[in-house]
């Protein structure tokens, strides 16, 4: 039996909370928050043993196997840095660090150890992701021309003024960008390839309650020589909403990372590619009906993210997420943008 603990019982707590509790080789042991209330409110509401209101007092117990850190973006890599050298496997969320130093530190830890570091990425576990990263490398569509990503994040003033953490650029990292539009970079990189160049602006219209960025825009040139854009709002607009569009030279595919997830569009010059792939993005949508355990958006990834994570803890095989070195590359190319559009605002 593996023993687990979820620390950080905020927003997407519950997302790992059930990921975990589904697995039938996995007790998660500790719930654990500075708040003693949110821990034990965790471990109330999935039947978890134990709560605890520090890291520290949980790395002593022997029995302990892995970890999720779900903390505040500052915290990820210290804590992780400290998880690992008490000897724990961890599972860290987005972003995975917002220093490069720490996550050049987790590479170099996790390369001299057995251990497993590991960033999440759910939205890599998609079944419609999957099938259009597959349709991608399969050359059906040819090369890239152009890549689109947009998302819609309305945040009310309350999530930045009652919190100690976000809207803050030591503590957050920034905001709309390296929070709620993490995912659409990781995709963007994840289908198009590595990022060569970039540009960006960003306004904050919100400057009462927060110092980082609301509302973002940006240009980006792949290796490859596609050429890219990704246009995020946190002050108007959708709760979220999302888009991500990939066109090429023989064909199309546009789909959201809304839940359930949508296909959007799809063409492919072929006739027998586009009716075979059709039918598997087709298959690949989830069921309308499908309820997100935690926040909707969230979706239901998170449980293949964590049986991935812990298959590879048991040596089964290695992690089929997202790599150390792309979530890395993925806060690298996060904070390029933010040093272009902070160039522009001088």
């Amino acid at each position: 039996m593996i023993h687990h603990a979820i620390v950080g019982c905020g927003r997407v707590a519950e997302n790992h909370a059930d990921a975990f509790s589904l697995l039938h080789d996995v007790q998660i042991k500790y719930a654990v928050d500075i708040i003693g209330q949110k821990a034990q409110a965790l471990a109330e509401k999935f039947g978890i043993s134990l709560s605890a209101t520090s890291l520290e007092r949980i790395l002593d117990d022997p029995e302990l196997d892995t970890v999720s850190l779900a903390v505040p973006h500052y915290l990820h890599g210290p804590m992780a840095i400290q998880a690992a050298q008490a000897g724990k496997h961890v599972l860290i969320e987005k972003p995975l660090v917002t220093s490069l130093a720490d996550g050049k530190k987790l590479m170099e830890m996790a390369a001299h150890s057995d251990l497993v570091i590991s960033p999440v990425a759910q939205h890599r576990f998609d079944r419609i992701v999957c099938e259009i990263k597959a349709l991608m490398d399969s050359g059906e569509m040819g090369n890239i021309r152009l890549a689109r990503g947009h998302l819609e994040c309305y945040r009310p003033p309350g999530y930045y003024s009652d919190s100690d953490w976000r809207g803050l650029w030591e503590k957050e990292g920034g905001s709309v960008l390296i929070n709620q539009a993490y995912h659409i970079v990781d995709l963007l990189l994840h289908v198009g390839g590595p990022v060569s160049e970039v540009s960006a602006t960003m306004n904050t219209f919100q400057k009462d309650i927060m110092e980082t960025e609301d509302t973002l825009c940006a240009w980006l040139r792949f290796r490859n020589q596609a050429v890219g854009s990704i246009s995020i709002c946190g002050s108007g607009g959708s709760s979220w909403s999302s888009y991500i569009e990939f066109i090429c030279e023989k064909g199309l595919v546009a789909f959201d990372i809304n839940f359930p997830n949508q296909l959007h569009r799809f063409e492919v010059a072929s006739k027998k590619g586009m009716k075979y792939w059709r039918d598997r993005l087709r298959g690949a949508l989830p069921d309308p009906g499908t309820l997100s355990p935690g926040i909707g958006y969230y979706g239901i990834s998170h449980r293949d993210q964590a049986a991935d994570f812990i298959a590879a803890v048991k040596k089964e095989k290695p992690t089929s997420g997202a790599s150390l070195e792309q979530a890395l590359d993925v806060v690298e190319v996060i904070n390029n943008l933010y040093d272009s559009a902070k160039r522009q605002q001088k």
